[in-house]
């Protein structure tokens, strides 16, 4: 890389390849007739310019065979490789997946936004529709899209790594029919993305036992029910936090460990920046400018022992991951389970058993449990009547371990 950290001498993005692999991905998985999941991330409008991908000045050109793997010789990308007016050509996989020219992209964006830097942002997010249409256009040809369950999220608005509101609420789009969502859905409760993991459960029916901080919101999604059982979201960003309600959010600024990571183009938009407690009404100011933290002192108080609740929370790890985890669900067909539970620990090691070993302890065999296996009681060799020696084991990502090797061996007499 001679370009420093403006560009790369062989890549910038490449949507095309991300769509093709990620198709290629969901492609194989319907065809074996197995449930995915497929993490899709966009490197746009993230990271350097878009411009570069998308024209032939910049720094660019790129082209859609230029791959972090290096120049890539596949069918599809051979008919757009060299080309800004050419297709990605999809069809061994889809007959109707297409994406727009990468000169179309660019080109779609006069209308709206002016300058290089702008044009970068909105060809970019572009750019993923064209995407996120092409992946569509497959699984609907593969009667699989009302089946699917599809969500698009980010990371993160303009005021990046800030927790005000421009920070950290962003969009978040579920089409999933099969499941109940009716299109035209709209739900005004408190969700954050710690609750997608939950609610992914929740939908595909799976079992067990697990913990996360998040909770489902399936129900106001299906019209189950019209509310969250929830008060409030947390958001933390270095050592900022915020404690969000619907009409009123606390933002607390630890005065001796500054945020680090915003950017001064983004924290000199906020008259408040620094200030160790700020309460906004987000009714009326959802810009975050008038801080109500001296005028509204019951509220403050409120949210401050709420936000102390949370930091008491996270420093004892009270609430949250504590419960061994034990998943299984059912998808068609398909059993799917997870590595977390070890099994009876007299199944994983028969020959470790016998009426010499005592293994009354370890009844559980989720993941984390830990428990003492121990020679019988009885005479031993030398007449001692008693608990000649134990060994601990231990359920560890689906594996039971023995602290001595499975190397415990017990002498029993009777006389």
């Amino acid at each position: 890389n001679n370009c420093g950290t403006t560009c790369s001498d062989s890549f910038s993005h490449n949507m095309e390849w991300l769509t093709f692999e990620a198709i290629t991905f969901m492609a194989d998985a319907l065809d074996a007739s197995q449930p995915f999941f497929a993490y899709v991330n966009p490197t746009v409008p993230h990271g350097s310019d878009a411009a570069n991908s998308l024209t032939t000045w910049n720094d660019g050109p790129y082209f859609c065979a230029a791959t972090p793997a290096g120049t890539i010789t596949d069918d599809w990308a051979q008919a757009c490789d060299g080309s800004m007016t050419a297709t990605a050509d999809f069809s061994s996989l889809c007959s109707t997946c297409t994406m727009a020219t990468r000169n179309t992209i660019w080109s779609s964006s006069s209308g709206s936004c002016s300058g290089t830097s702008d044009r970068s942002l909105c060809s970019g997010i572009n750019w993923v529709d064209e995407s996120l249409g092409a992946m569509y256009d497959f699984l609907d040809e593969r009667a699989a899209l009302d089946a699917t369950m599809i969500m698009v999220f980010s990371d993160n608005g303009h005021a990046k790594a800030t927790v005000y509101e421009w920070g950290v609420r962003t969009l978040l789009h579920v089409r999933y029919p099969d499941g109940g969502i009716a299109a035209g859905t709209t739900v005004n409760e408190l969700v954050s993305t710690i609750d997608i993991v939950p609610t992914i459960f929740d939908f595909i029916g799976l079992s067990g036992t697990y913990d996360t901080n998040g909770v489902s919101w399936k129900a106001i999604a299906d019209g189950s029910t019209t509310s969250l059982d929830r008060t409030e979201i947390i958001a933390e960003v270095a050592h900022d936090i915020a404690v969000i309600r619907h009409d009123i959010k606390l933002i607390f600024q630890d005065s001796t460990n500054a945020n680090w990571i915003a950017t001064s183009g983004i924290y000199s938009e906020y008259d408040h920046w620094h200030t160790e407690f700020q309460l906004y009404n987000l009714t009326v100011d959802e810009g975050e400018t008038t801080n109500l933290a001296d005028s509204d002192t019951d509220s403050l108080s409120t949210l401050q022992a709420l936000l102390e609740s949370h930091l008491v929370a996270v420093a004892t790890n009270d609430g949250c991951c504590s419960v061994p985890m034990s998943l299984s669900a059912t998808s068609g067909s398909s059993e799917i389970t997870t590595f977390y539970d070890c099994g009876a620990l007299s199944e994983y090691a028969p020959e470790y058993f016998g009426s010499k070993i005592d293994a009354s302890d370890c009844t559980a065999t989720v993941e984390g449990t830990e428990c003492a296996v121990k020679c019988a009681t009885g005479w031993d060799d030398d007449g001692d009547y008693g608990v000649q020696d134990t060994d601990a084991v231990e359920c560890v990502g689906g594996v039971w371990t023995s602290a001595s090797g499975w190397a415990l061996t017990c002498l029993h007499f009777d006389h």
